[in-house]
């Protein structure tokens, strides 16, 4: 169990990395290899994992799990399905209880770089996400939120938000905020919920954050040139290929202590296997 679940406000660590993990197993074992790198690459600040098997991420150095308990989990989530809640969720409780400063960073990452650097680049009216994917009224985005486009929104009791097409679409793979931001947090939930129910589009999220952290301040994309955020579906399933393999030979634990096995999994794809998905079809190997 966590070493800091019962700390008050006033002993708040100063800066964190944060994951909020649960769901199937593979899940985990991306939170891991994701952790593995960043503390290869970043060992001098805590990382903070909000989960619902603590059991995975205890006696892992820097480490520290907090239990997300399934009455915690059904309480975010206000009897929905949309498990995105418990990211947003996740990272105002830390927020409010464990860290003045921290960066959330999703499961399905490899940290390529140290990433100390970037907490100087928060504060109330500056924060960091992974990367601006672009606006709403482009065509990739306005056919899955033109319902919500030219309305607003109610996200306090003092205003409105409305989203328009000028409106930025923020990958949320990576959020870095500050204490002073919790308020701005909780709007983003509101916001998100409104949203969510306009649409099939599992974005919502991601959209909100954006929408009211770019109303409130500065973004500063921070994702590409420091960490490889893997969503799309064919380097994913490379990917958790990959890791499945890995964490039969290794746990966490030993992995760490062997910093070169975590260098075994390449974050692209070899030209034979991107080559075989581009066509839908295997290719043979051949030998040089």
């Amino acid at each position: 169990m966590s070493q800091i679940e019962n700390l008050d406000k006033a002993s708040k660590v100063e800066r964190a990395f944060v994951y909020v993990v649960y769901g199937d197993d593979i899940y985990y074992k991306e939170a891991a290899y994701s952790i593995l790198t960043l503390r290869l690459s970043t060992p001098e600040i805590p990382i903070l994992v909000l989960v619902e098997r603590t059991g995975d991420f205890e006696n892992i150095q820097g480490v520290t799990p907090i239990l997300m308990s399934e009455k915690t989990r059904q309480d975010w989530l206000q009897g929905t399905s949309y498990h995105f809640e418990l990211k947003l969720r996740g990272v105002k409780h830390i927020l409010e209880n464990y860290a003045k400063k921290l960066i959330f960073i999703d499961s399905d990452t490899i940290i390529e770089r140290n990433l100390v650097h970037l907490f100087d680049d928060i504060d109330k009216a500056q924060f960091l996400m992974h990367k601006k994917e672009g606006r709403l009224g482009e065509k990739k985005f306005y056919r899955h939120y033109k319902k919500a486009i030219g309305k607003q929104f109610e996200v306090s009791k003092e205003g409105l938000i409305k989203v328009t097409k000028a409106s930025p679409m923020y990958n949320s793979g990576v959020i870095g905020v500050s204490e002073e931001s919790v308020d701005l947090i909780e709007k983003a939930l509101l916001l998100m919920r409104q949203i969510n129910r306009l649409t099939h589009w599992h974005t919502a999220e991601q959209l909100a954050v954006g929408i009211v952290l770019d109303l409130n301040g500065t973004i500063k994309n921070v994702g590409n040139a420091n960490i490889y955020h893997y969503w799309h579906k064919k380097p994913k399933k490379y990917i958790r290929e990959k890791l499945n393999a890995f964490f039969l030979e290794y746990t966490p634990h030993n992995a760490l202590h062997l910093p070169e096995s975590v260098k075994k999994i390449r974050k692209h794809r070899p030209f034979v296997r991107w080559l075989s998905d581009k066509l839908g079809r295997t290719m043979p190997v051949t030998e040089s």
